[in-house]
């Protein structure tokens, strides 16, 4: 039984590129810094997914948040994707995948892959660009998990949230705005 017995020492996921080390400097940030530049590069790893779905044609049939609040009510919407996603996906996507994995012998950056892939396709309802676009998104939430894991579990699964949260703010916010902007029209 490995249980009390202390984690080995986190593996490298991207050890021999920039963005390699980039990811091995964020393992010593606090936990503020850590949330805000994960997120950050979450938005920036998006950029090359949407130029790829814009090339395959597929970027048109995306669900947009937009579309969301035809769905739900601001407050639904609000809840669901600032309360609800964050938590449940992160226990569903990050953590159970991850540590499956990794019980079975998976490398940390196929651990990492899985999580990042079903996290991508639980939004295939919202069409294939947002597949496209959540697999980048995926790999830096499973970064979160993976190196707060190592300090500790409610500190992974916090930090983590806290990353996919702020994502969903953001995205929140925009048709908000959109809907504020669209009524003063």
């Amino acid at each position: 039984m490995t249980e009390g017995l202390p984690l080995p020492p986190p593996a490298r996921i991207a050890p021999d590129t920039a963005l390699g080390r980039y990811l091995e400097r964020t393992r010593g940030y606090g936990y503020a810094r850590f949330v805000l530049e994960m997120s950050g590069l979450a938005l920036l790893l998006r950029l090359p997914a949407v130029a790829v779905s814009v090339r395959l044609g597929i970027a048109d049939d995306a669900t947009t948040a937009l579309d969301l609040l035809e769905l739900y009510s601001p407050a639904a919407l609000i809840a669901l994707a600032l309360i609800g996603a964050p938590i449940i996906e992160t226990v569903l996507f990050q953590w159970f995948p991850i540590a499956v994995a990794r019980r079975i012998g998976a490398s940390a950056a196929v651990a990492a892959l899985a999580s990042a892939v079903l996290f991508a396709l639980l939004h295939f309802q919202s069409g294939w660009a947002a597949v496209i676009v959540h697999v980048p998104t995926g790999l830096v939430l499973a970064w979160s998990y993976l190196v707060w894991r190592h300090r500790t579990l409610g500190g992974a699964l916090l930090a983590t949230a806290a990353v996919h949260f702020l994502l969903n703010l953001l995205g929140v916010a925009a048709a908000l705005a959109s809907l504020v902007d669209a009524g003063a029209a």
